[in-house]
C-alpha cells in the first residue's frame, strides 16, 4: 500500500467468482477489511469466473475450464435450464456434469506441479477441495472454496460475502455505492480496470473514498501471461511479501 496515502476505513473491494484466482485478487482481497464476492452478474463468456491459466511443461500454458453449457446453461432458477441470452445470473449457475472435470483439473495439476518444493504440502489441500463439490457443483460456491483455499495457505484472513446476498439496488456504480453502503464501507478498492469506468466524484457525494489497485507481478512471474496463483505457491509456498511487491492503492 502506498505509505502516503490516507484510506478511510473500513475498505471494502470485491470481484466477480473466479477459478483458483491470480495473485493480482488475492492482492486485492488482502488489502480489503472486507471482501464481497460479485456474483450478481451475468456469466459472461471468455471471463476468468470459470476458467484460468495453469502451466503446462510441454506447452507453456493450459488452461483449466469448468464446464458451463454456453447453449442451455444449466441453472438452480426452478431447477430448469435456460439459455445464456436470458443473462443468466453467476450466482444461479451450476457446472455442467458432462465428464468429471475434478479428476481432469486435479491429473493436470498434480503432472504440471509434482516436483515443485510446495506440492505435498499444498496439493492435498487442492484435492480435497474439488473433490468435496459434486462434478454439478454450485459455480459460486466452488470458486470461493478456490480462492479461500489460496487465500487462507498465504494467511489472508479477510471475510468474505456474496454479493447475490445483499439484496442491492441500481445498476453499475449506483449498485456498487449501494454495496459499499450496506457493507458498512468508508471506502471501495476499484480493480485496475476501474479507472475506465469509476466517477471518482460520485463515490466522494455520498462519502465513500474511491481508490484503485495498482498491481505488477513479481519479477519472476513474467515470463507467462498471468496464471492461477497456485503457480506461484506451488513454486515459492506463502511468501505473500515477494507475492504482493508490485501491489500499491491509490486515489482513484
Amino acid at each position: 500500500m502506498n505509505d502516503h496515502l490516507r484510506v478511510s476505513r473500513p475498505m471494502i473491494s470485491a470481484h466477480q467468482p473466479a477459478y483458483f484466482p491470480w495473485l493480482g485478487l488475492l492482492h486485492k482481497i488482502h488489502s480489503a477489511d472486507l471482501f464481497i464476492i460479485f456474483d450478481c452478474v451475468s456469466l459472461e463468456n471468455g471471463s476468468f469466473v470459470n476458467r484460468n491459466r495453469f502451466r503446462n511443461p510441454s506447452a507453456g500454458i493450459s488452461w483449466l475450464t469448468l464446464p458451463v453449457d454456453r447453449k442451455t446453461g444449466r441453472s438452480k432458477v426452478g431447477g430448469s435450464e435456460k439459455p445464456f441470452s436470458e443473462l443468466i445470473r453467476i450466482c444461479d449457475c451450476l457446472v455442467t456434469p458432462k465428464a468429471d472435470w475434478r479428476r481432469k483439473h486435479l491429473e493436470h495439476i498434480r503432472h504440471s506441479y509434482r516436483r515443485t518444493p510446495f506440492f505435498n504440502t499444498l496439493f492435498p489441500s487442492v484435492e480435497e477441495c474439488l473433490m468435496r463439490h459434486e462434478i454439478n457443483a454450485d459455480l459460486t460456491a466452488l470458486c470461493i472454496d478456490t480462492t479461500l483455499l489460496l487465500a487462507r495457505f498465504m494467511g489472508i484472513e479477510t471475510p468474505v460475502m456474496r454479493s447475490s446476498q445483499m439484496n442491492l439496488c441500481g445498476a453499475r456504480e449506483h449498485r456498487v455505492l449501494d454495496m459499499v453502503l450496506k457493507a458498512g464501507g468508508s471506502s471501495f478498492l476499484f480493480g485496475a480496470l476501474g479507472r475506465n469506468y469509476a466517477e471518482p466524484d460520485f463515490f466522494i457525494k455520498a462519502g465513500v473514498q474511491p481508490l484503485v489497485q495498482d498491481f505488477t507481478l513479481p519479477e519472476s512471474e513474467r515470463e507467462l501471461p498471468p496464471l492461477s496463483a497456485l503457480d506461484f505457491l506451488f513454486r515459492h509456498g506463502p511468501d505473500i511479501q515477494k507475492a504482493f511487491s508490485g501491489g500499491r492503492i491509490l486515489e482513484l
